[in-house]
């Protein structure tokens, strides 16, 4: 139970150096939220290394390749909208943009993920295929990285970009609405001469009054 505890420690302050919120230390949860990135991102990557592979000898899938365009499309898409989406909802709660792409980073795979992911769709895709002549595995095995890697900084720098111009956009708008304030100089009240017989009234001195005996 000690160990455990140490260990959440651990996670706790790797989390807080990090700039990531105290949910980014359950290494399950993040685990959690990155299975639809890497399901989605690997579908892209396998199209791009099956092109790299074999050209325009076959398209990967067969007769079930616009399918797999059509649903790496909408997972790009979906993607893209749910990376907006954070990363407009934690812009007000960061001063920098790159504390902001840290956390919505959370979504993206790592590189093993998406390569696993990737090789699964790849598979797939060659299984559903007509028979053909195979590739060898090394060259496979490259392009197949090769295409998860450059995705993956691809998509890293996309979420980067992002979360800066969503700050700075934030930030502009809420400074618009910052009020002005002003400061006037009070004005001495205006001077109204009072009419002379007015002022012979208040200069003469009030009557004597004769004390009676």
């Amino acid at each position: 139970m000690r160990g455990l505890s140490h260990l959440a420690e651990r996670r706790q302050r790797r989390a807080q150096k990090q700039g990531l919120p105290a949910e980014a230390a359950n290494d399950e949860r993040v685990t959690l939220r990155r299975i639809p990135g890497a399901l989605g991102l690997g579908l892209v990557a396998a199209l791009i290394g099956h092109a790299v592979i074999y050209g325009n000898g076959h398209a990967m899938g067969g007769d079930y390749h616009e399918l797999l365009l059509k649903l790496a499309l909408a997972g790009s898409l979906a993607l893209l909208g749910a990376l907006a989406v954070l990363a407009t909802a934690g812009a007000r709660f960061v001063a920098d943009g790159s504390i902001l792409a840290r956390r919505v980073a959370q979504v993206l795979p790592n590189f093993p993920a998406l390569l696993a992911a990737t090789a699964a769709w790849y598979s797939l895709g060659e299984a559903i295929e007509p028979q053909h002549a195979a590739a060898s595995i090394l060259l496979v095995a490259l392009a197949l990285a090769l295409a998860a890697a450059l995705l993956l900084v691809g998509a890293r720098t996309l979420v980067d970009s992002l979360s800066v111009a969503v700050v700075a956009v934030v930030r502009l708008r809420f400074a618009a609405r910052r009020p002005t304030i002003t400061l006037r100089r009070r004005r001495a009240p205006l001077a109204i001469p009072a009419p002379p017989s007015l002022r012979r009234r208040l200069v003469r001195p009030p009557p004597t009054i004769a004390r009676a005996f």
